[in-house]
């Protein structure tokens, strides 16, 4: 595997996370040459149709299948270049009976977990990884278990007496949290609102008071990636996600200026020196 090139692992939980806080950094690495492995938890199989459009024309029978052929179109949107599946079973949201389920995500063994992940850190050589942060950006349990594994995997990989089976250490420089900016949601909705376009993805049930904490401050963030050049393949990367989004989501409504940035905060880090302010590799000694 080449180390001189710059290498990106993002770890998620289900198709479609991908796309949301870090799609278009993703997409903007890509055009740079940056090799990007995307790691998926599970299928998504505890989901459902949420279009209205397609929900009486598809067969939840046949979403396991559909969120993958989502997931591959996204992938080639993005230009990711490979997508990993760990194959675990999605444990459906905090407090339904999918969380029940023994092959369940949320109920892995973390540390078997960690180790998979190694694994694939080992074999790839990623200098940075990114997930979610330890709130899971809305507390869905296997958000929680990817972003804990994910950090015993940064903190082992480089370690060789963890997980010795799992090939030579390989030590990431840097690992982010994708983080959901306060005032970028703010600016969303403030946006549909003076064009007089509905709320919609629980937008609409909150109070403002339930808005206003929503998100990380964006001065809790440490870097800021400019995507305004790669938004439009952001957008098509969630138009692959027919069963996920219909054609009024408010990502395809909302001003392109507001959108224009992603954010990441730094949360671990082999090496030394300040977090980056606008690329996630800066300062770091790797090839373009």
């Amino acid at each position: 595997m080449d180390t001189s090139r710059r290498s990106l692992m993002a770890l998620y939980a289900h198709p479609d996370d991908e796309v949301f806080g870090s799609g278009g950094t993703t997409a903007l690495e890509s055009e740079r040459g940056t090799r990007v492995v995307l790691v998926v938890a599970t299928g998504g199989e505890a989901g459902e149709v949420v279009n209205p459009e397609l929900r009486s024309s598809v067969d939840l029978k046949d979403l396991p299948r559909i969120r993958q052929e989502e997931l591959a179109c996204s992938a080639r949107a993005l230009g990711i270049g490979e997508v990993v599946n760990l194959g675990y079973h999605d444990s459906g949201m905090a407090g339904t009976p999918e969380n029940q389920r023994p092959d369940a995500f949320m109920n892995a063994d973390e540390d078997a977990v960690a180790g998979r992940l190694v694994e694939l850190i080992r074999h790839y050589r990623p200098q940075v990884l990114f997930t979610f942060d330890s709130t899971g950006g809305y507390g869905h349990p296997d958000h929680l278990m990817i972003h804990r594994s994910a950090h015993l995997a940064f903190d082992r990989a480089g370690d060789g007496s963890w997980y010795p089976e799992a090939g030579p250490p390989w030590q990431p420089a840097r690992l982010f949290y994708v983080s959901i900016v306060r005032e970028q949601l703010q600016a969303v909705r403030q946006d549909l609102v003076s064009r007089n376009i509905p709320l919609e993805s629980g937008f609409e049930t909150m109070s403002e008071e339930e808005f206003a904490r929503l998100g990380t401050p964006r001065d809790e963030v440490t870097t800021v990636v400019d995507i305004r050049s790669t938004l439009s393949r952001k957008l098509a990367a969630f138009r692959c996600y027919e069963t996920q989004v219909a054609s009024n989501f408010f990502y395809f409504q909302v001003s392109e200026d507001v959108l224009g940035e992603e954010f990441f905060t730094l949360a671990a880090t082999s090496v030394e020196g300040p977090p980056p302010a606008h690329d996630l590799f800066e300062g770091l000694s790797v090839g373009g």
